[in-house]
């Protein structure tokens, strides 16, 4: 029985001596494992198509196991992706977040959101917000997102929330931040990207532009959620912070922090 998928190459590995094992996370079906034979041969029009964080509409045999691709088209790529060491580590840290959750079928509405994580990562957009962004959706799709709208410890919502908690589960207000051992200060303009990330979904997010510390903190919440929450061990985003660290260029620090919606 022949059937028919979108989707973004999340993976690609050999499989076999001649075959590719490719793991699609499909607009339909989330995480999608197939098979292609031949695949790995010189000349082979399917490997040319199937490459990583490519968008592509396949067909394949479904099979009991693992699928068999029968054809495969490219519908979308993203040049500085594949050509910036750097853009294509950070494109793999949102395929690994993927992988984790596109067993579940409740997790497809990430399909747009890695869409639109592929297209801000080959513009001008920080890694680190664009990461913060998916991160939330993923967690979200889990059920495991951070409260950030009221104190995460306590529940009152009449106070301000000061610090960032990954034990109470999100931002606390002043009265809760010392009984936690873990709360660190959360600034206004941090909780802004944390809140906006949280609720606008991907077409209504514009262009993003914040000052370093803004990014970093909102960078290190999100680093320290993820440790105490997520439920299996994180390694590319490490790896993409690696590979980014000698490259780095001193630039104009935006004046502004902004994640307009359009």
């Amino acid at each position: 029985m022949k059937e028919g998928e979108q989707g973004v190459v999340l993976r690609v590995r050999p499989y076999g001596e001649r075959d590719l094992l490719v793991v699609l996370f499909g607009k339909t079906q989330g995480r999608l494992p197939l098979i292609a034979r031949g695949g790995r041969k010189l000349g082979s029009r399917v490997h040319a198509v199937l490459q990583p964080f490519r968008v592509v509409e396949v067909r394949y045999r479904k099979t009991r196991e693992v699928g068999t691709v029968t054809q495969a088209e490219l519908l979308e790529r993203f040049p500085p992706l594949e050509e910036d060491p750097v853009r294509f580590a950070w494109a793999a840290y949102g395929a690994e977040l993927l992988e984790h959750v596109g067993e579940d079928r409740d997790a497809r509405p990430l399909y747009d959101v890695y869409l639109w994580y592929l297209r801000r990562l080959a513009g001008n957009d920080p890694p680190e917000l664009v990461a913060a962004y998916l991160e939330l959706a993923t967690l979200r799709a889990q059920g495991l997102a951070p409260e950030l709208h009221r104190c995460a410890r306590c529940g009152r919502e009449d106070v301000p929330l000061v610090a960032f908690s990954s034990e109470a589960g999100g931002a606390v207000c002043a009265d809760c931040t010392p009984l936690l051992s873990d709360a660190y200060p959360l600034s206004s303009a941090a909780l802004y990207f944390l809140r906006a990330f949280a609720q606008l979904p991907p077409g209504r997010i514009g262009r993003l532009t914040a000052k370093p510390d803004t990014i970093d903190e909102v960078a290190r919440h999100m680093d320290v959620f993820l440790a105490h929450h997520w439920p299996a061990p994180l390694h590319a985003k490490r790896v993409a912070r690696e590979i980014s660290r000698p490259l780095l260029v001193a630039g104009e620090e935006p004046e502004s922090e902004t994640a307009k919606e359009t």
